[in-house]
């Protein structure tokens, strides 16, 4: 196959829009960019309500979350979280998450975390937040892989095909008003190695080089 510098940069720039492409932000700088809170039935609860704030997050606003009858609460993802998402198969899953409810308690539900992701008629479940619930912002992540979601491969991909929900538990303790925050969700693809972008650099030069000894 003779390769042209007009097909190698075309294969390059729909390389690198492709890695840009591969990620999803939510930065919650006070807007709530399209999640809703519902309890864990799966109704909305009048008393789950997202308050998004302006400042005071990792950077810049945060989402808070108000537990005010004391009942489960769970976050639904946007419609940007919904669809073919198979490009983040193997990819992370990373976000912030803090205690504003000023009881000092730590971390006492156990789904506290816990990311939900259904699509095709099944759904598969993983624990992205191990760790102790501060009034600190502390990371929580997981990566979207049949391991760490205990299912299979042709399952996860299944899913990730045709994603229908995408939920996080925030319910951090049981049976009490509390209030929690989130910031910074972000979902992304494997990168591209290094050494596919300067193959492909290499072989434009060299198509360059080529255009020059044949004028």
């Amino acid at each position: 196959m003779r390769f042209t510098l007009p097909i190698l940069a075309a294969a390059f720039v729909a390389l690198a829009g492709g890695a840009q492409a591969s990620t999803l932000s939510f930065g919650f700088d006070g807007s709530t960019d399209g999640w809703t809170v519902v309890d864990r039935i799966g109704d909305t609860n009048p008393g789950n309500v997202l308050r998004p704030q302006a400042t005071g997050g990792v950077t810049g606003g945060y989402l808070e979350i108000d537990d005010n009858t004391g009942g489960f609460m769970e976050l639904i993802g946007p419609s940007a979280l919904n669809g073919d998402l198979s490009r983040f198969l193997g990819g992370n899953i990373s976000f912030f998450v803090a205690d504003l409810t000023g009881n000092a308690r730590p971390r006492f539900a156990a789904r506290f975390g816990t990311v939900t992701i259904s699509g095709g008629g099944q759904t598969v479940s993983a624990d992205a937040f191990t760790g102790t619930l501060t009034s600190d912002f502390q990371e929580a992540g997981i990566r979207l892989s049949a391991a760490d979601f205990g299912t299979t491969n042709a399952v996860l991909a299944s899913i990730l095909s045709d994603v229908s929900e995408f939920r996080i538990s925030t319910e951090s303790q049981i049976g009490v008003v509390e209030t929690v925050a989130i910031d910074n969700f972000q979902i992304s693809a494997v990168p591209l190695p290094a050494g596919g972008l300067l193959l492909l650099t290499g072989l434009a030069g060299l198509a360059v080089a080529r255009r020059r000894k044949t004028s």
